[in-house]
């Protein structure tokens, strides 16, 4: 006769999986993934950086893992191929589920690897410069989205190139994005003494007002610093001011942010030419209820040029972007495809290998929006119609991409495209239902 626990025990699996812990299984996860935002001093709301930590919030990581919320990374993987890709894979996913329903164990502690050593301050480094705003800006705690150029004057003892930029916003929380732009003529400083006080700039709605002497780059939350593409850089004048246009958002409390950059020099002179592709639609009109709504718009690459990096750009009711790229034989390219865009994790997304495309090639884009009330994103319940325009209650739709040129004259022709291109988004029909184009590939 066989004793019960015998029986039992013969009847068990012996397949059956280990019990998912804390130590052995989610920390590697959790500290490879989520600890790099998910601690102290950096943009996440809370820590995860120990298992006391962790298990408090172990059905939330559940879920917003399963839902491919967090890590934010908005990109469909396989359509197109970026660098520090922030995606789990399903058996990731699955772990950090099974962690959840089984009671959250931490395990043996003393098999748990060690918390990883993050990079303090700056990310590329010990800058070779910092600019920092002149003081505080304050912003209320309500109201329509502030829009603010503020002038930050430099003395260089020579004019120096850049070859990156890292910035810091000083306080997260309503910091929405900044373009940072050179002027050596003196014309922000004008703009910003006729509004009254230099030290609080002058406004930021629709531009900055002048014709800027270069770029020193951009943020957008989630943006990862990097370098510039090897053989270009930027110039920055040894008498030169440097103007932060802010893009602000109020968070529901009276803020301030005193936001700050490092500048990281080289003594090459450029070999090549950095500049942007830009395309999009600039009359959007989204009626009051419509669920897909549709935008398209397409770019002739009038010259030769190597796409490093792609930033798509929508507002709260956005919901997804695609772009892709038909060769002049035929080919088509996939570049980017953003399934369920939030406005919170934007930033560029940067290639793994820079992608050349031959003069010729169309650029097509679609983004799609969601103004309806089933739409949890949607500020405005009941909707009301929303059109273009720069506060984040009213919509956008378009992409930036960062490429290089081997040719000054190219550049030349790069911008005349541009040019066109906003042309074209700016008087083009609205679009209303278009149908929705094809997935290629």
């Amino acid at each position: 006769m066989i004793p019960i626990f015998g029986l039992l025990t013969a009847l068990t699996p012996s397949s059956a999986p280990p019990k998912v812990t804390f130590a052995r299984d989610v920390a590697p996860i959790l500290y490879k993934n989520c600890t790099p935002c998910h601690r102290e001093g950096e943009v996440a709301p809370f820590s995860l950086k120990t298992y006391t930590d962790a298990k408090k919030r172990s059905r939330q990581i559940a879920e917003i893992t399963q839902k491919r919320v967090m890590p934010p990374w908005s990109a469909v993987h396989g359509y197109g191929s970026f660098r520090d890709e922030r995606r789990l894979t399903d058996p990731e996913i699955a772990v950090l589920k099974r962690w959840a329903d089984t009671g959250a164990s931490e395990g043996d502690c003393r098999g748990a690897p060690p918390l990883p050593s993050f990079p303090s301050g700056w990310r590329l480094g010990k800058p070779d410069m910092i600019i920092k705003m002149p003081k505080s800006y304050a912003i209320p705690a309500d109201g329509k989205d502030v829009y603010r150029n503020l002038v930050v004057p430099i003395n260089l003892p020579a004019d120096k190139w850049v070859r990156g930029m890292e910035f810091h916003p000083g306080n997260a929380k309503i910091v929405h994005h900044v373009i940072l732009m050179t002027d050596d003529k003196g014309e922000a400083r004008k703009l910003d003494l006729k509004d009254g006080n230099a030290e609080d700039g002058y406004p930021g709605y629709g531009g900055m007002g002048f014709t800027p002497s270069s770029s020193l780059g951009g943020y957008t939350p989630g943006d990862i610093p990097k370098f510039y593409t090897e053989g270009t850089a930027s110039k920055l004048s040894k008498k030169t001011d440097v103007v932060f246009s802010m893009h602000y958002h109020p968070s529901g409390k009276p803020e301030s942010d005193k936001s700050e950059i490092g500048i990281y020099f080289t003594d090459k002179a450029p070999t090549r030419r950095g500049s942007v592709v830009l395309m999009g639609v600039l009359n959007i009109d989204i009626p009051a209820g419509e669920k897909q709504h549709v935008e398209t718009a397409d770019y002739v690459l009038p010259c030769d040029l190597e796409v490093s990096g792609i930033m798509p750009h929508m507002h709260i009711i956005g919901r997804e972007n695609r772009i892709h790229a038909e060769t002049p034989d035929g080919k088509v390219i996939p570049l980017i495809w953003v399934k369920n865009w939030d406005i919170n994790w934007q930033g560029t997304y940067r290639l793994k290998t820079p992608l050349k495309l031959v003069k010729g090639t169309k650029l097509k884009g679609v983004w799609t929006h969601d103004n309806s009330a089933e739409n949890p994103h949607n500020p405005s319940i009941p909707p009301i119609r929303v059109t273009n325009g720069e506060n984040s209650t009213d919509e956008m739709a378009g992409v930036i991409l960062e490429v290089v040129l081997d040719k000054w004259e190219d550049e030349l022709a790069l911008w005349g495209a541009n040019l066109g291109m906003l042309a074209k988004a700016y008087f083009a029909p609205p679009a209303h239902n278009v149908p929705l184009p094809p997935v290629k590939p």
